[in-house]
């Protein structure tokens, strides 16, 4: 049964997620009839205004992508229709960013697929992030959480609210513990080769069930980069002999702690996929 929103012109069904501030509804928009998603995020502290400036920062890139790849969209990432402001003259603020509802799992609670297919995934995923890179745009944020598959097994990137334009310099250690590059954790530039960190540690967890060494203790913001205690990775083809070598190699390159020596580009770790995806299709 869809109840009152407090929103106007939205029926809410029910949650479907949670992020560190916010809350993610299915909800039918009453002027289209269309069924959306609504992450609400609700703030009466100042120590957590950060959570503010990232939904609207999603907002902005997402507006920014649409309307720049309107005559080739780009599939594989979240639509987004609008940001609600309210709570602008109480301690209360809120946001409330009205997107498409992407219908699947994430990969964090779904992610038992036959190895051709996870690798079919995992190439959609590189293809869509290469074409942001060729826009200039870094996701920030690559991880299972953030990719949602769909009953075809086609792939859509959500959460874009640390996204940035390459090169920008981080202000803050942003990212999720266990897929986070040193840049992060340092504060540095963040740049594509982030990126191709953050999914090098996404596919090692998608096809090991193991994290990456993090690079970041255990404690949060307050900690450091824990570069003398830092373990290089088993290598994935010590772990599940069942991946190919080829891709063994590529995730460890593709988190290797110096930028320098990962792959290039997105399109160079695509490149890798794509031949060891056609393996499973002939």
């Amino acid at each position: 049964m869809a109840r009152k929103s407090g929103l106007g012109g939205y029926e809410v069904f029910e949650a479907v997620g949670a992020g560190a501030e916010s809350i993610i509804y299915r909800a039918r928009e009453a002027s289209s009839g269309r069924i959306v998603a609504i992450k609400d995020v609700a703030i009466d502290s100042r120590e957590n205004r950060k959570y503010l400036r990232h939904i609207g920062n999603e907002y902005r890139i997402l507006r920014s992508i649409h309307a720049r790849t309107r005559q080739r969209p780009l599939k594989g990432v979240v639509k987004v229709y609008r940001l609600i402001r309210s709570g602008l003259l109480r301690r209360t603020k809120r946001r409330v960013l009205v997107m498409d509802y992407v219908e699947g799992r994430d990969l964090r609670r779904e992610r038992r697929y036959p190895m051709g297919q996870m690798i079919d995934i995992l190439a959609r995923v590189a293809e869509t992030v290469a074409r942001l890179h060729a826009l200039g745009i870094v996701h920030g944020d690559l991880k299972p959480e953030n990719i949602i598959v769909n009953a075809a097994g086609v792939p859509t990137l959500v959460d874009f609210g640390f996204s940035c334009r390459a090169g920008s310099s981080a202000e803050s250690i942003r990212g999720t513990r266990d897929y986070m590059a040193p840049e992060q954790v340092n504060m540095g530039f963040i740049t594509e080769k982030t990126d191709i960190y953050n999914f090098g540690a996404t596919m090692y967890f998608l096809l090991t069930e193991r994290r990456i060494p993090a690079l970041l203790a255990a404690q949060g913001d307050s900690s450091f980069f824990i570069a003398s205690r830092y373990a290089a990775p088993l290598a994935p083809l010590a772990i599940k002999p069942q991946i190919p070598n080829e891709l063994s190699d590529l995730i460890l390159q593709c988190v290797n702690k110096e930028s320098v020596r990962r792959p290039p580009t997105m399109q160079d770790v695509l490149a890798v996929l794509d031949k060891v995806r056609q393996t499973y299709v002939n």
